[in-house]
């Protein structure tokens, strides 16, 4: 599966009442496998919360899909898009399929070769891509 592929997929899922999260598997810019996992938690958010990584969305520009950083741990990658969303699924209605695959290219390129990259998050209502490090 390519990320247009993957996109359209979820711009489809996201019209179901359920909020949900993907985890995926990516070989260079292959996606490997695909997880979509309903996660009725993020209903909790009800409202954007810009608060948490205001700190990096000061780095983005009109011309910016996303910005990454280092967790607080160090352990973890973390991408968050320049137009905010609650999570995936308000991310996918949000915005058009060009800026998701955009947003999405940005990610694969802030990845190594192959890595496991995930949307779970239900500590901070606002997006943010994980990419998992070996």
């Amino acid at each position: 599966m390519n990320i247009l592929e993957m996109v359209k997929l979820l711009k489809a899922y996201s019209n179901s009442k359920k909020p949900f999260y993907i985890m995926l598997k990516k070989i260079g810019n292959e996606i490997v496998s695909l997880t979509i996992v309903d996660y009725p938690e993020l209903k909790k958010w009800k409202a954007v919360n810009k608060h948490t990584y205001s700190e990096f969305l000061k780095r983005c520009k009109s011309t910016t899909n996303g910005v990454s950083f280092m967790s607080i741990s160090g352990r973890n990658k973390l991408i968050i898009p320049c137009k905010p969303a609650k999570h995936i699924q308000d991310f996918c209605k949000k915005n058009s399929i060009e800026y998701q695959v955009n947003f999405w290219n940005y990610v694969f390129k802030q990845a190594k070769h192959e890595e496991t990259i995930y949307t779970h998050g239900s500590e901070v209502g606002y997006l943010h891509v994980k990419i998992k490090r070996s």
